[in-house]
């Protein structure tokens, strides 16, 4: 009835959420305390999702499927409405994927680039095992982030208060109809 599709020259789509625990990060505003690498979150927090599409070019093409518009990065901006949090900024770096929250840009998450480049390479995670992973940047309230497995083929980091995760799509397990 329904056969995969296994012809390899459909090239791979790499497939990104990114997530922000808006209830989390008010809290956290209020102390800045050290920011906990957690697996789970309270799912009465209130939360924004995006999903971005990394195309199979080269250089990075992203998609942003919120706005519907193409980008060559992967960097954005929320404003959420909430009186604390004037704007949320994610962007990559030399060695860091990271987020900021507020006018003051206050660095609230880290997710190491080695880990992401190698996923994206090699099409797979570097380990299928849930781990911390120190991040190496002083006079940070991010110490560490949980890196974790996704369907067996993904990865994602999280902390207490962002959440996001790379999966990759290829011909392999898309449904042909």
């Amino acid at each position: 009835m329904f056969r995969k599709n296994k012809t390899a020259s459909t090239p791979p789509l790499t497939y990104i959420w990114l997530s922000f625990n808006i209830s989390a990060m008010e809290r956290w505003l209020e102390s800045k305390h050290t920011i906990n690498p957690i697996s789970e979150w309270d799912d009465s927090d209130k939360t924004i999702k995006h999903l971005i599409t990394l195309l199979p070019q080269d250089p990075f093409l992203f998609y942003h499927d919120d706005k519907r518009q193409f980008s060559p990065g992967i960097g954005g901006y929320e404003y959420p409405d909430i009186k604390v949090i004037n704007s949320i900024e994610w962007r990559w770096n030399q060695e860091y994927f990271f987020v900021s929250i507020t006018d003051e840009t206050i660095p609230v998450f880290f997710a190491p680039l080695s880990e992401i480049f190698h996923f994206l390479q090699n099409k797979s995670p570097s380990s299928l095992t849930d781990h911390d992973i120190e991040i190496q940047i002083q006079d940070n309230y991010c110490k560490k982030v949980h890196q974790y497995p996704v369907f067996g083929t993904g990865v994602g980091f999280k902390n207490e208060l962002v959440d996001i995760s790379f999966v990759c799509a290829n011909a392999d397990n898309l449904v042909q109809y």
